[in-house]
């Protein structure tokens, strides 16, 4: 697409100019159809990274390779054609309830359970009321003849009341029944369930329909991104989220090294949150944390931007 990087490959050419090489030397193909096969066959290699994107103002028909006889288009692009787009209708259907199940699981997060509750108070009947009353007088006794000291407190007489204890009023001193919680929070309550799409949303306060959609399509691109790849991320001493990314390396450990090679290009404190397609819970709640309180409304708008496409 425009803007992007096309990948490299590993012969001579780039992945797109080996498959319009291939393209083209099949004989009979407009060069419209020569456009989508190509665009099949570098979306399957690529892990739908990338996505060849063509303008044209062509009148005509034009053929790299004419055949002697008309013909219909060649049945194995018409199958491919056909097979692309019922995939894509199907990952539309999933997609639109992957993001529904999205939206209820962060409004879920969002909004805190009420307060456990206290066992209700039930006004039990109480017993009658029981007095601990002094002991019975004894019988007059002569009293001394010197005069007899002031006489003592009366012994406190222990009583239960029997009125039930008081219920508090309906609403005296509840906790509200919903209070927002603080992103960092949310991906604490969140841990072990997890993914890129889930995480960012509750980090960026993403709460659009376009932009939750967006995340999706995102994280599927990251996964189908070809072994091994990763991802890396920091947060600039502005609240920016900047990121590298590496792809189609043989060992690991070099797609983490790249990754984290394009990410210091843009700043500082980067750290690998995303390692062939899964996310790496701890590093991310590590930003989470670096990224603190800080206005999302910028880092948003920047992390849609890079966002991969399918």
């Amino acid at each position: 697409a425009p803007g992007r990087v096309a990948a490299d490959g590993d012969g001579v050419n780039g992945v797109y100019t080996a498959e319009l090489l291939k393209a083209m030397e099949v004989p009979g193909l407009k060069v419209e159809e020569v456009f989508k096969w190509v665009r099949v066959n570098v979306t399957r290699a690529t892990g739908n990274e990338q996505i060849p994107w063509e303008s044209s103002s062509l009148t005509g028909d034009f053929y790299f390779k004419p055949e002697d006889k008309p013909r219909v288009a060649q049945p194995e692009v018409l199958k491919a054609l056909d097979e692309e787009r019922k995939r894509r209708e199907q990952e539309s259907q999933l997609l639109k309830e992957e993001m529904q199940r999205l939206r209820d699981e962060i409004r879920q997060l969002r909004v805190a359970p009420a307060e456990p509750k206290a066992p209700p108070v039930v006004a039990i009947a109480s017993p009658p009321p029981m007095e601990v009353k002094a002991a019975p007088p004894q019988k007059a006794v002569p009293a001394p003849q010197k005069a007899a000291p002031p006489p003592e407190k009366p012994a406190v007489v222990a009583k239960i009341d029997p009125q039930p204890l008081p219920i508090p009023a309906p609403h005296a001193d509840k906790q509200p029944a919903e209070r927002p919680k603080q992103a960092l929070e949310l991906l604490q309550a969140a841990r072990g369930r997890l993914s890129f799409a889930k995480a960012m949303a509750i980090l960026l306060n993403v709460e659009k329909e376009e932009d939750l959609n967006r995340l999706l399509e995102g994280e599927r691109a990251i996964r189908r991104l070809p072994y091994h790849s990763a991802i890396a991320m920091g947060v600039s001493a502005d609240g920016q989220i900047h990121w590298g990314r590496s792809g189609r390396q043989n060992i690991a450990n070099f797609a983490e090294k790249r990754a984290l090679e394009i990410c210091h290009r843009y700043g500082d404190n980067c750290r690998v949150i995303i390692f062939n397609g899964e996310l790496l819970e701890s590093a991310f709640l590590e930003l989470a944390a670096e990224f603190g309180d800080r206005d999302a409304t910028t880092a948003r708008l920047a992390v849609m931007k890079r966002l991969p496409t399918e």
